[in-house]
């Protein structure tokens, strides 16, 4: 859904609600530690892709209703946002998709209808905000409705497209939240490597979302989505969001990235956190790692209709990747020995889907329990870790491969209300910090 490498990526909105250097209450600090983690023993490999360009910076403030929010978000991304739908037409996964026999054009136009029915007949209903969000940033960007509706239901629509459910478009990704007495930070600390595809790097925004009614929150998403990645609100709630492999879809509801928005703009804690999500229709299976500024952290397994809670006291530390852990939610993923199939992309086929998920979640386990406290430094070290071999890998938790790569790393500090930031793999990662003060 977004554009080629060697595609020129266009430059950064300041007109659209201003960046962050002309918003005083809001802190951008650069970091001065990466350097440090980049330790001998575990070098950086050559990267695959380039590493974004651009540093993080708070691409444009969201203010006032939905629907003026969607069309702020629409005229700042509007470049970005209209090279997306041509860019998911070239998508590997979504070509893979179609029909051998139908035409290119006509199976685009089917998979966008399919999106804007399906948002169409639950938003309104469900999340009428999300759905004046979605129209608004149609509006603004320029780009037609059914559009927009397929680049923010990409992944469910994809898995909705065929009886396949290993298409390859779901990512990879790591976190784990460290329990405020595990760390010398101030509170406890969530910390997420982002695995995707590096064709969607330079997409890739930071959002300081001010609505009329309810919280105000800084969150790292992707240009056409009204939905969320990761983020964190004034009350002192983070959020990250891994991708997970549910087999219990059915019809369409509000996609999961979606919920994440309503959350942060409604909720003060974990405990709030979790009992809206959970009572609420989602589309899309997710592990989400949670923490507030009260000191609780929480792992969060999603699948389509059911839900587990994995609780973290102050001296735990929690850890995921792409793997359900619990029985609840276990008992909907895809099998334990699926491999990606013949409708996978060619670099996936043959492997095993829970593979790399195993293999990191073992590692962190590891990792983890030989640590006796972390600072900032130390997560980012562990986060950028290239297995005991020290051979960097679709295996490994700062993520090199010939498909899915580490391209963003995140740590969220509720307690500060501070989010740090970087576009890159963890390994080569030079933090920006940004504080809601």
């Amino acid at each position: 859904m977004w554009p080629a490498p060697n595609q020129s990526m266009p430059d950064r909105v300041t007109d659209a609600g201003g960046v962050a250097r002309r918003h005083s209450n809001i802190k951008a600090v650069r970091s001065t530690d990466a350097v440090s983690l980049l330790t001998t023993t575990n070098p950086m490999p050559q990267p695959p892709f380039p590493i974004h360009p651009v540093s993080p910076a708070i691409d444009v403030v969201l203010t006032d209703s939905p629907f003026e929010q969607g069309l702020q978000q629409g005229r700042g991304f509007a470049d970005r946002i209209g090279a997306a739908g041509d860019v998911v037409k070239r998508l590997e996964a979504f070509d893979l998709l179609r029909p051998g026999w139908m035409p290119r054009v006509v199976f685009a136009w089917l998979a966008r209808r399919k999106a804007y029915r399906g948002l169409r007949e639950v938003l309104p209903v469900a999340a009428p905000a999300q759905w004046e969000r979605l129209r608004g940033i149609a509006e603004g960007s320029g780009v037609p409705l059914d559009h927009v509706c397929l680049l923010n239901a990409l992944e469910p629509v994809l898995s909705d497209l065929t009886n396949s459910v290993t298409h390859g478009l779901n990512a990879g990704c790591s976190a784990i939240a460290v329990g405020a007495d595990r760390t010398t930070a101030r509170g406890p600390v969530v910390a997420h490597n982002f695995d995707y595809l590096p064709i969607i790097q330079p997409f890739y925004v930071l959002r300081d979302e001010r609505p009329a009614e309810g919280l105000r929150s800084l969150v790292f998403s992707v240009a056409p989505l009204a939905g969320v990645v990761d983020g964190i609100n004034e009350a002192g709630l983070a959020v990250s969001y891994n991708y997970a492999y549910a087999t219990d879809g059915g019809e369409p509801a509000v996609p999961l990235s979606m919920r994440l928005q309503e959350m942060l703009a409604r909720c003060r804690n974990v405990g709030a956190a979790v009992a809206f999500l959970t009572s609420q229709p989602r589309w899309g299976g997710g592990l989400l790692m949670l923490a507030d500024a009260e000191g609780a952290i929480v792992s969060l397994e999603l699948t389509h209709r059911h839900h587990a809670v994995r609780e973290g006291r102050p001296n735990a530390i929690l850890t995921h990747s792409n793997r359900f852990c619990c029985g609840p939610t276990t008992e909907h993923e895809i099998d334990a020995e699926a491999v990606y199939g013949s409708n996978s992309p060619a670099a996936l086929r043959s492997q095993p889907v829970h593979r790399s998920s195993n293999r990191r979640n073992a590692r962190l386990r590891e990792l983890t329990e030989a640590a006796a406290s972390l600072d900032l430094p130390g997560i980012a070290t562990l986060m950028s870790d290239h297995g005991p071999d020290n051979a960097a890998s679709a295996d490994t938790i700062c993520m090199h491969s010939s498909y899915w790569h580490t391209t963003a790393t995140l740590q969220l500090l509720p307690a500060e209300r501070r989010m740090r930031v970087a576009y890159a793999p963890t390994c080569a990662a030079k933090y920006v910090d940004f504080t809601i003060e």
